[in-house]
């Protein structure tokens, strides 16, 4: 028998609380399909379910001292009502995209678990002089979330027909599982006022992996999808203390992911649609927007006191600067968070950063963009915290099965999409936040880019002036 010392045990801090999940998942198929009939081209989507996530969850969190400047958790999520919503599902079979032929709806019933790991580290902490602080933190995570739908008691009608007599059929009609993984990073800063604290948080994946199952039991079809794509998370956090062990929270946090991929359907029992076996590979593309407003207790079994909490404005401004940035551009494309991370060299500034986001212009540009921008910052002798350089930006387009399916249909084949990398200038106003010890560095940056976006098949080949201007508001901290 070895001998257990209560003291031996490291701090730990136990967090325990409940929340209404609000949002759906919703899954497209349509474009490129490849079956024993050839290789077709439909419109997009020709289907689309959307299945929602309205349910209460329970959740607790683990933190403990990993070294002695990180800190790990340990984060577990269950559902403790079954009661989703209404799935809504959505057919456009005929050549007439515009036409919806089919919609129901559907009592679901969700069974919810996920489990996050996560390491953090405290990158500075600020003491003002009225005792308020700020302390910034980098974490990296890994999530594993399964989504279990049950739908049952469907109800059918014929928008295109309204002659057409509806279609009710009680029991399960549907079962649809998801299961989605991701590596992240998330940003995060605290400040206290008194006992009083508010954290806010951005989060960011660009590779999630997403895996599903549909089996629509009344047709006995079977539809297997994978996928990969892109996550971004903000979160808002209030905690106000009750004890000095234990204190109240409340929560608030909007995530939405964009994945694409293909979804193989067969069929495993002979029906009037036909007999058992592959039916058809088909485009799928799957669209997650979840939102949630949470509330509980945190119950630390002893205080945690980390080196990595404590106060280092003594500690010599490091050359590494790590942070996060909105990078929003003014046409095209829609905002996006990204990491940078820059090497601060007396008046000179080296740094790369990485965004990801959806295009939105209105050719075959609807897709996922990802944009890595290296620049030099030159600071100016007689006004410092103005900067002027430039960089260097890569492009790559990922293009949305929709704007595929389109081309194709006209007549084009092979479609590829590129955006030209390309130099641009940059024009930065930075300020140093007060007692950081030039640690913490908050910014605005304008850049300006001409460049072109290219799309290229079989007797197709397009090419479109942009104007990539945008402008970045962020922090870098230094290491």
């Amino acid at each position: 028998m070895l001998p257990l010392s209560l003291f031996a045990i490291p701090p730990l801090s136990v967090t325990f609380g409940t929340q209404k999940l609000s949002g759906f998942s919703t899954y497209s198929i349509g474009g490129i399909t490849n079956s024993k009939f050839g290789k077709i081209a439909y419109h997009f989507p020709v289907s689309e379910l959307q299945f929602p996530t309205n349910v209460y969850v329970a959740n607790i969190r683990l933190s403990s001292p990993f070294t002695k400047r990180f800190l790990a958790h340990l984060y577990i999520q269950k559902n403790i009502s079954n009661d989703a919503g209404k799935l809504k599902d959505s057919d456009w079979l005929s050549a007439d995209a515009t036409t919806q032929d089919s919609y129901s709806e559907s009592d679901t019933q969700l069974n919810l678990y996920s489990v996050d790991l996560t390491l953090s580290t405290s990158l500075s902490c600020i003491i003002y002089p009225n005792q308020h602080q700020t302390t910034y933190r980098f974490l990296l995570g890994y999530s594993y979330q399964h989504f279990g739908f049950q739908a049952h008691d469907l109800v059918q009608w014929y928008p295109s027909d309204p002659t057409r007599q509806g279609l009710t059929q009680a029991g399960t009609v549907i079962t649809y599982n998801l299961v989605q993984t991701m590596p992240y990073w998330t940003f995060e800063i605290d400040h206290t006022l008194g006992p009083f604290s508010i954290r806010l948080a951005n989060s960011y994946s660009p590779y999630v992996t997403i895996t599903d199952q549909d089996d629509h039991i009344l047709r006995s079809k079977l539809a297997k999808g994978s996928l990969t794509g892109y996550m971004h998370l903000a979160r808002l956090a209030l905690h106000y203390p009750i004890t000095p062990f234990l204190s109240s929270f409340i929560r608030l946090r909007s995530q939405t992911i964009h994945s694409y991929g293909t979804q193989v359907q067969s069929r495993y029992q002979k029906t009037s649609e036909g007999d058992v076996g592959h039916i058809a590979d088909i485009d799928e593309k799957i669209k997650r927007k979840l939102s949630d407003i949470s509330f509980g207790l945190t119950y630390r079994l002893q205080p945690l006191t980390l080196a990595t909490t404590t106060h280092i404005d003594a500690i010599t401004s490091s050359l590494i600067r790590l942070g996060s940035s909105l990078y929003i551009p003014f046409q095209e494309r829609h905002a996006s968070f990204g990491p940078h991370l820059e090497f601060n060299n007396n008046a000179f500034i080296l740094g790369i950063g990485y965004y990801q986001g959806e295009n939105i212009v209105n050719m075959l540009s609807k897709g996922i963009y990802t944009t890595i921008p290296i620049y030099v910052l030159y600071k100016l002798p007689f006004i410092p915290y103005l900067q002027l350089g430039g960089g260097y930006s890569f492009y790559s387009n990922t293009i949305d099965p929709h704007a595929i399916s389109d081309l194709t249909r006209l007549g084009f084949s092979n479609i590829t999409e590129t955006v030209q990398s390309n130099w641009f200038g940059l024009l930065s106003f930075e300020i140093t936040m007060p007692y950081s010890n030039d640690h913490v560095h908050y910014f605005a940056r304008y850049s300006y880019q001409n460049t072109t976006m290219q799309s290229r098949g079989d007797n197709h080949h397009v090419i479109k002036p942009l104007s990539l201007s945008t402008v970045q508001t962020g922090i870098s901290i230094a290491l």
